[in-house]
């Protein structure tokens, strides 16, 4: 279902036309292209590891980067899509998220420095419970980041920080 809407909306993109003017401000534009790529991930969900790859590229018109991933952790394989962009009205990166077991998410992002952005998260998890947390995405170089959640907090419970480790492949 999530590359069926993957496809949709690289789909709708393309029919609206490439020669639209995009106001996305060129300095996110910027920080957006850094990841696009091939992404290797390995890391921490509380307690249980996982790893992931990661396939990120453009929208037609270049406005959004659209990926997708296949997650493997102790408790199975899943795959998800995710759409991020640019949100005017609070002048944030923001990161729409789909996973094949049912579970959904919004990350959003503010550019701290060249090589660090924060944020919050709110999602839904796989169970239907409903999850938040503190963000930070950490540049280690053009060719890995570190991506963490801390006070992370499910279904009104306190959870383990996630700490997960990219490598461009």
């Amino acid at each position: 279902m999530s590359r069926i809407l993957a496809l949709v909306i690289v789909a709708m993109s393309a029919a609206v036309g490439q020669a639209q003017e995009v106001r996305v401000p060129k300095e996110v534009l910027q920080e957006l292209d850094y990841l696009v790529g091939e992404w290797t991930m390995d890391g921490q969900v509380g307690a249980e590891k996982c790893t992931a790859d990661y396939s990120i590229l453009w929208s037609p018109g270049r406005h959004c980067l659209v990926y997708h991933c296949v997650w493997t952790s102790d408790e199975g394989k899943s795959a998800g899509t995710s759409i991020i962009g640019w949100d005017i009205a609070t002048r944030e990166i923001i990161d729409f998220c789909i996973d094949s077991w049912g579970g959904h998410g919004t990350l959003r992002y503010k550019v701290q420095s060249p090589t660090l952005w924060k944020g919050v998260a709110s999602r839904v998890d796989e169970d239907g419970k409903p999850g938040k947390g503190q963000i930070s995405l950490e540049k280690k170089g053009p060719k890995a980041f570190l991506w963490k959640e801390t006070n992370r907090i499910v279904d009104g419970e306190s959870q383990p920080d996630t700490e997960l480790r990219f490598k461009r492949k």
